[in-house]
């Protein structure tokens, strides 16, 4: 398989910029579309998604209710709920580059809202308009690195996409925490908003030979913007990929809201201290983060498919066999298996789209994130509901039983895809 650079992407007559520092750039392959989505999803992970976090306690600081701050991380999260799908489909018939960049402005914005207000109706309506700008971004970044291409330019690609998304995951809360302490909740928004605005401008830097490099679009690309949505939908849901990762991505954000819900929950009630608690937590961070380094080397080995299953299976059989101790040593391997499946799933899925759905990328990713933001509603309904029934205890190793379930129908679902992004040793040193 042969290599395939930028250069080799360039459009004909086009000209780099000058410059010695132009020269290192190009060489390291940091001045391309592909980077800069690298370089915002760091971002994104590093600043507004860490500094949502602290909303909440920003809101009660300023007097709101239990109830009051409920309504407003719900309406939030609704929001990404209701328009994910529409936001997909329209971002099919727009210009990426420019959504992203406006919407990494109006993230901005909004950011900037939280200095300045001290109301808890005002804080309320920017978290309602942030989620929007804050999931139009995501959107975008995912939609975007659907795009890379094939081969080992794609590889290199996304495994720095997945790199900056885990860094950024592991190490933004803890990040945003000290600075919340250090120098407090209005100036901690300056910084994020700081950040937001540097990424946006860095999309006006990447040189214009060098923002389209992705293939050319199909020979029906403009039919395809004329398509309706209800039939990019169902172009999109009768693809076995897009509906594999749907239902794999659910058993993952199924899992993940586990983790900063109930998971904490059950162990501090069953006698675990605090300080091992946030040992556990730290070793699904860590080992979530440790899986995307070697996710390149299993996927050219086993392909895309395979890893995903395996890693899954880790994360719900992670979670099914918590309560079957409270052995630190025991609890710390559980974690362990909880944080591979979650670090492994979220990069898999997306190369997965990018390797099938060629026409409505947009729509796909979007359907993407309605079943992340579906199982973020359900899980607290469902688990719930098995708490006051049969017990917290019970509880895990029946969401594991149902989990394993759906991972068994998503690997059946994806059986004829296992081979994608293999590479198989006769052809990996050509």
């Amino acid at each position: 398989m042969s290599e395939t650079t930028d250069a080799d992407r360039r459009p004909r007559g086009a000209v780099t910029a000058p410059g010695l520092a132009g020269r290192l750039l190009d060489s390291a392959g940091l001045r391309s579309r592909w980077a800069w989505v690298s370089f915002g999803t760091l971002i994104y992970w590093l600043a507004p998604q860490s500094v949502r976090l602290f909303y909440p306690l920003r809101m009660g600081d300023l007097g709101a209710s239990d109830l009051v701050i409920g309504i407003a991380v719900a309406g939030s999260s609704v929001a990404g709920l209701v328009l994910a799908v529409p936001s997909g489909y329209l971002l099919d018939r727009f210009d990426s580059r420019r959504v992203l960049i406006v919407s990494m402005v109006g993230l901005a914005i909004t950011i900037g809202g939280f200095v300045v207000t001290t109301s808890v109706l005002a804080m309320a309506a920017l978290m309602f308009v942030q989620g929007l700008f804050q999931m139009w971004v995501w959107l975008v970044l995912q939609e975007m690195i659907t795009r890379v291409g094939d081969g080992r330019h794609a590889e290199r690609q996304l495994s720095l996409f997945s790199l900056s998304w885990g860094v950024g995951l592991a190490a933004g809360p803890v990040a945003v925490a000290w600075l919340y302490a250090a120098i407090g909740f209005q100036l901690l928004n300056v910084v994020c908003f700081v950040m937001i605005l540097t990424a946006a401008a860095a999309g006006f830097l990447v040189p214009a030979s060098l923002r389209e490099v992705e293939p050319r679009p199909p020979a029906d690309h403009d039919a395809t913007r004329k398509v309706g949505m209800l039939t990019a939908l169902r172009g999109s849901l009768s693809n076995a990929v897009v509906i594999g990762v749907m239902a794999s991505s659910f058993v993952n954000i199924f899992v993940q809201s586990l983790r900063t819900s109930f998971y904490p929950l059950y162990l501090e009630g069953h006698g675990v201290g605090i300080a091992l608690i946030g040992v556990l937590l730290s070793c699904i961070g860590v080992s979530s983060l440790a899986v995307r380094m070697v996710l390149g080397g299993l996927v050219r080995r086993f392909g895309v498919v395979r890893p995903l299953i395996w890693s899954t299976w880790m994360a719900v059989l992670g979670i099914a066999v918590t309560p079957i101790t409270t052995s630190p040593a025991f609890l710390v391997a559980a974690a362990l298996m909880i944080g591979v499946g979650l670090g492994a799933n979220p990069p898999i899925t997306v190369q997965l789209l990018a390797g099938r759905e060629t026409t409505n990328r947009g729509t796909a990713v979007g359907l993407r994130m309605l079943a992340n933001r579906s199982a973020q509603v359900v899980q607290p309904l469902v688990f719930g509901a098995l708490s006051v029934t049969i017990g917290l205890a019970a509880a895990f190793p029946v969401a594991g039983v149902l989990l394993g379930a759906a991972t068994i129908w998503t690997g059946r679902r994806l059986a004829g895809f296992r081979d994608q992004g293999r590479v198989r040793a006769a052809a990996s040193d050509t």
